[in-house]
C-alpha cells in the first residue's frame, strides 16, 4: 500500500465522542504508514486527548481569530459555519494546504465547506464522517422563531452533504436515520458504515482493574501542541 497524505478538517478538536472518534482515525492511517495532517480551529491543550497534545498526531490550530463561536451566546450554528470556512480559505490562501498535495480530506461534524473545498481543490477526494443529522439532534425548539431560524441550515445540511464525494456513518442505524432524513443524498452518494468507528481494545489488564497503556512515542516529524 502507498503511503498518501491525508488531512482531517474538526471545527473544535476538545473531548467527547465525535473527537474520539476522529483521533482513533487518525491515529489508525498514521500507524498503517500514512501521514495525517489534523486543521483544527481551536484546540485547547488542557482539554484535549493526549494523541493531540503529545507530538502523536500532527495538530495545526489555524484561523481561529476573529471570528467568535456565538455571539452573546446565541447563534452557535453561524459562527460555526462561519469559523469553518475561514478555516479552509486561511489554509488555502497562504498555501500551506496545497504544500502538503493531500490524497484525500476527511471531514465530519459539519459540512457547509464541503463545497467550498470541493470548488478550491476539486481533484482531492472528500470523506464526510456523519455523526447524526444536526438538524435531528437540533430538534425540540419550542418558539416560532427558532424553527424559522433554523430552516435554513437545516436544509444547506442537506445540500452541502451531497458535496462529498464519500458519507460514512457510525452504524447501521445511523445509515438507516440518514436514509430516511435525506433520501435523495443517500440515493445519489450512498452510505458507508465504519463500524467500529473507535479503538476497541482494552488496555492491559491487571489483578486490580485496568492501567492505562503506555503513552505512545511521538512521531518524529511533529512537534508537541504546548510548544
Amino acid at each position: 500500500m502507498t503511503p498518501k497524505t491525508l488531512v482531517f478538517f474538526h471545527p473544535d478538536l476538545g473531548i467527547g465522542g465525535a473527537e474520539r472518534l476522529i483521533v482513533d482515525a487518525a491515529v489508525g492511517l498514521q500507524d498503517q504508514g500514512h501521514r495525517v495532517v489534523i486543521f483544527t480551529s481551536r484546540c485547547d491543550a488542557d482539554h484535549c486527548f493526549e494523541e493531540c497534545r503529545d507530538g502523536t498526531l500532527d495538530v495545526r490550530v489555524r484561523a481561529n481569530k476573529p471570528l467568535p463561536t456565538s455571539i452573546l451566546s446565541r447563534l452557535s450554528i453561524l459562527c460555526a459555519i462561519a469559523r469553518q470556512m475561514q478555516l479552509v480559505l486561511h489554509v488555502t490562501a497562504t498555501g500551506e494546504l496545497a504544500s502538503l498535495n493531500p490524497q484525500a480530506f476527511i471531514v465530519d461534524q459539519l459540512s457547509a465547506a464541503l463545497p467550498l473545498l470541493r470548488s478550491l481543490h476539486g481533484r482531492t477526494p472528500i470523506l464526510f464522517y456523519c455523526h447524526f443529522p444536526d438538524l435531528l439532534l437540533a430538534r425540540g425548539r419550542s418558539s416560532l422563531i427558532k424553527r424559522i431560524y433554523r430552516l435554513p441550515f437545516d436544509k444547506l445540511e442537506e445540500w452541502t452533504t451531497a458535496s462529498a464525494h464519500v458519507v460514512a456513518v457510525n452504524s447501521c442505524f445511523t445509515r438507516d436515520v440518514v436514509s430516511a432524513t435525506w433520501p435523495t443524498l443517500s440515493s445519489i452518494i450512498g452510505l458507508n458504515v465504519v463500524y467500529p468507528c473507535v479503538d476497541t481494545h482494552p488496555p492491559p489488564q491487571q489483578k486490580n482493574g485496568y492501567e492505562p497503556s503506555p503513552p505512545r512515542p511521538p512521531h518524529p516529524q511533529h512537534q508537541s501542541l504546548r510548544a
